[in-house]
């Protein structure tokens, strides 16, 4: 498996960073969600939840398509590393 985060390379440690990620999102979520209506977009961009969900969903989609369990069917394997693909391309956009 190859290595998304600095020194992350097992799936249970990738597991820990996307639900860490994703608790941090969640947080992000709620605080922005005190704020008047016309101000949560705003604000959910100021703390950078698409960043940080994005950066969960590819922790999750790396555990999937490396598991060696049960096959996935080619379709949607061709699906998720697309999608993989496209969240990778984002983030390394967004880290420049």
């Amino acid at each position: 498996m190859g290595e998304l985060l600095d020194g992350v390379t097992t799936p249970s440690g990738l597991a820990m960073a996307a639900a860490s990620a994703g608790a941090a999102a969640t947080l992000e979520l709620i605080e922005a969600s005190r704020k008047p209506d016309q101000e949560i977009g705003n604000d959910l961009r100021n703390r950078e939840v698409t960043e940080i969900l994005s950066d969960a969903l590819q922790s999750a989609l790396a555990i999937e398509l490396e598991a060696n369990g049960s096959p996935m069917p080619d379709e949607e394997r061709e699906l998720k590393g697309q999608l993989l693909a496209a969240v990778k391309t984002f983030l390394e956009g967004w880290a420049s």
